[in-house]
């Protein structure tokens, strides 16, 4: 079965015919993203994505180009997005724990201030 075989059996709503053209490409997909991301969890994760976003929008697939030029754009900037994302929320998670560690070295430091205290405070009570 031709592409534009499979892409109109799919705007027609057959979910067979998707899933062949899944079959058929999705190990293509999956290079492309294991290729930016070097993690098989996450290619995974970009390879559904870009399913969802084919499935979602392929009616505005003009034919302009082969639909695998047009499927590979998606998976690169679902890439792309994927790692931006990843970014911020790494740059959040260590902004986070460098706080806490400022707080914890906060609270240490205090500690040791309060057992300094203690002991001073015991000295001054065996002197009287």
């Amino acid at each position: 079965m031709s592409e534009g075989q499979l892409i109109e059996k799919i705007l027609s709503d057959d979910k067979e015919a998707f899933r062949l053209l899944m079959e058929r490409y999705q190990q293509q997909v999956f290079r492309v993203a294991i290729g930016f991301v070097h993690s098989r969890q996450d290619a995974e994760d970009i390879t559904q994505e870009v399913f969802i976003r084919v499935y979602r929008s392929l009616s505005s697939f003009k034919e302009k180009s082969l639909f695998s030029t047009w499927l590979y754009r998606i998976t690169l900037n679902t890439s792309i997005n994927y790692l931006n994302k990843n970014k911020r929320r790494n740059l959040l998670t260590n902004a986070g724990n460098s706080l806490m560690s400022l707080l914890n070295k906060s609270n240490e430091e205090r500690d040791a201030h309060q057992q300094l205290e203690a002991i001073e405070v015991k000295k001054a009570y065996k002197k009287l």
